[in-house]
């Protein structure tokens, strides 16, 4: 069964194709949250996402905090590749705005807007359009992001 066979993806080779996606409930601090982590390695899953995190500053200042969780993971299980979940936030000097309520391709499709301003999200908000400079701006703040997750032991 290919589930449990290796696949390469844009060069990095996972043990399986079992992939742990982000849970919002967990946190990444902490040794519940390294346990949790750790549950899921030794498991035997090829691949964890943690929570989102959507506070730049954290993502980018913050990211040595999270040095116990990789060395943890990477100890339990040394081929298990664990990635930080960059949330979709918006944050300058001059606007902040929680996850989805800017988008790079405008408004969303009805449900979609229906689930965020309605459902589980209840957001009193439009969804707006993003400038191409808010685009860029986070297309810049991933590729710092990136660096730091690489820095602190991230896959």
């Amino acid at each position: 069964m290919k589930l449990f066979e290796p696949i390469e993806i844009g060069g990095v080779e996972f043990k399986n194709r079992m992939y742990m996606a982000s849970m919002v409930t967990v946190g990444v601090h902490g040794p519940k949250a390294i346990e949790f982590y750790l549950e899921r390695a030794r498991g035997g899953v090829g691949s964890i996402s943690t929570q989102y995190v959507t506070d730049w500053s954290w993502f980018l200042e913050g990211a040595d905090d999270l040095i116990p969780l990789t060395d943890a993971v990477h100890a339990a299980a040394p081929d298990c590749k664990i990635a930080l979940q960059p949330g979709p936030t918006i944050q300058t000097e001059d606007f902040y705005l929680p996850a989805g309520l800017k988008s790079p391709s405008g408004a969303y499709p009805e449900a979609t807007y229906i689930a965020m301003t309605e459902g589980i999200f209840d957001l009193p908000i439009e969804i707006q359009e993003m400038s191409k400079d808010e685009i860029h701006w986070c297309i810049e703040k991933m590729a710092e992001g990136a660096v730091n997750q690489k820095r602190v032991g991230f896959d």
